[in-house]
């Protein structure tokens, strides 16, 4: 600056050669201080990014549990239907009901479900699904009664080959089976014939399905065919079922 302020022009080669000789200084403080700045510049990226990410998690775990519960409307919505199905299809008064409990000492023996004599709910009312016949009142209370299942060994519920009209006796197995009794060596019955309720006696009405023939067998020696049942209803996954009140 002094040399220029006094007109010094004849040194400017000085200068050239100073600039020459600081230049690649000035390239490498430029270079790292492009670097610092994008480093930071990445920092607050990855930050940015993890903010937006943590919220697009939240999002999808909300889009989830709505989905989730949407899901379950669908399928008590579904099960609803076929119950009042169920309901439309026989001239009997029914009256729905959820299952609260199960019996503590077997788990197929006896539910419990959360209508009773305030619901106008009468010991040996039959109970059912859309699916088929789940058993019979055995106790009532004010507000909840208790069912015993037709997978035990207690139930007897009168039984007829839908295609042949044969008539048995359904009993229960205590396992996810039942046998059908009384079923003479002529009676027409064979391997995925569906059984329903017969109607004879006071507590079943005639035509609700009870399940299907799985295995039958004649023995020469024997007066009846031993008969295998499997019951239209997943008794582990009870969760709506109708109380059947016959008309007085």
């Amino acid at each position: 600056m002094t040399i220029d302020y006094h007109g010094k022009m004849y040194l400017k080669w000085l200068e050239s050669i100073t600039l020459r000789a600081f230049s690649p200084i000035n390239r490498g403080i430029s270079l790292v201080m492009i670097n610092v700045k994008n480093y930071f510049d990445s920092i607050a990226d990855f930050q940015r990014i993890e903010e937006e990410n943590k919220e697009l998690k939240e999002k999808i775990e909300s889009v989830l549990h709505e989905n989730a519960i949407l899901q379950e409307k669908l399928i008590a919505y579904d099960r609803l239907k076929k119950l009042l199905e169920l309901k439309e299809s026989f001239s009997y008064e029914m009256i729905p009901s959820l299952v609260i409990s199960r019996e503590p000492g077997n788990w197929f023996n006896s539910i419990i479900i959360n209508k009773g004599k305030a619901d106008g709910i009468e010991e040996n009312m039959a109970v059912a699904t859309y699916q088929g016949l789940v058993g019979r009142v055995i106790s009532v209370s004010s507000h909840n009664s208790k069912v015993l299942l037709i997978l035990d060994q207690r139930s007897a519920v009168g039984g007829m080959v839908q295609r042949s009209r044969d008539i048995g006796v359904i009993k229960g197995t205590e396992s996810n089976y039942c046998y059908m009794e009384y079923l003479s060596q002529d009676a027409d019955v064979k391997i995925n014939d569906i059984v329903i309720t017969s109607g004879f006696g006071s507590v079943f009405p005639k035509g609700i399905r009870i399940g299907r023939v799985v295995v039958v067998k004649k023995e020469k020696h024997n007066l009846f065919q031993e008969v295998i049942i499997k019951p239209e209803v997943d008794f582990t996954k009870l969760e709506e079922v109708f109380v059947v009140k016959k008309p007085e």
